[in-house]
């Protein structure tokens, strides 16, 4: 059998992909074992894999950046508001507890679901409104102490993403 690349010379292997016989110089161009034109298939393969998780890491980039600024405005929109009556009503200390209302809410609403809220409102079958009462006091503890970490965590984000999204531009 004769290379299918160079008729002159013996084939001492084939290519992995479509059995073209090849001669020890085509065998060793490349590692893969693949002919010239099954090694160019494979590469322009790769690269367009690699260009569609690129252009979807940029779409993930740019949600994230989109999705952080709008949690962002939002919180610092309802914690104003909080802080202004909270220092209205208890000056300094009032304003430290009511900032952070809006995600000490935001963090009882995620893990009071479900059975954990039920005991709750069976203790207090006919005051459901001492479960949101008891709810409300939880926000603003939890609040005061959550909020920073939540908006340095937030800014964490947008700043990862951010860069994230300027190093993919320059790829």
């Amino acid at each position: 059998m004769k290379c299918y690349y160079h008729e002159s010379k013996d084939a001492v292997g084939t290519c992995k992909d479509c059995g073209k016989s090849l001669c020890k110089t085509c065998v060793d161009k490349y590692e893969s074992g693949l002919c010239e034109a099954c090694e160019k298939k494979r590469k322009e393969k790769i690269q367009k894999e690699l260009d569609i998780k690129k252009e979807n890491l940029k779409k993930n980039a740019k949600s994230v950046k989109n999705d952080t600024i709008k949690d962002l405005v939002i919180a610092a929109v309802l914690s104003l508001i909080c802080g202004i009556f909270g220092f209205a009503i208890g000056g300094f200390q009032g304003l430290l507890m009511t900032i952070g209302f809006p995600w000490g809410w935001k963090f009882i609403n995620q893990i009071m679901t479900g059975n954990f809220m039920s005991w709750l409102i069976i203790l207090t079958e006919k005051f459901w409104l001492v479960a949101y009462i008891i709810k409300f006091g939880l926000a603003l503890i939890i609040g005061a102490f959550t909020w920073p970490f939540i908006i340095g965590y937030k800014i964490y984000l947008f700043v990862k993403a951010n860069n994230f999204e300027k190093e993919t531009k320059n790829m």
